[in-house]
């Protein structure tokens, strides 16, 4: 069973941890799954169908999600996931 990735490109571990940081003040909503873990999981959507940081479904049939407006004030992290050339 994959238990990880490893990416092969190098990231800014620094610039990662200070937009981390901007995510931290933001509400984070409980995970809707509850039956498949111990303890606490809470989200929040960088994209999602609606475009807000709470829609945290899998929109299956939408054909394209939007930028949160937190992902739009975290350059770095928006850079990275750009890079992935990934819908």
């Amino acid at each position: 069973m994959l238990k990880y990735i490893v990416f092969a490109q190098k990231y800014n571990i620094a610039k990662l941890e200070r937009e981390l940081s901007a995510c931290m003040d933001r509400q984070w909503i409980d995970h809707f799954n509850k039956k498949d873990y111990n303890g606490a999981w809470q989200s929040i959507a960088l994209r999602s169908a609606s475009g807000l940081e709470t829609d945290i479904y899998a929109n299956y049939g939408v054909s394209a999600y939007q930028d949160s407006e937190l992902l739009k004030q975290l350059p770095y992290i928006k850079s990275i996931i750009d890079s992935w050339c990934c819908e």
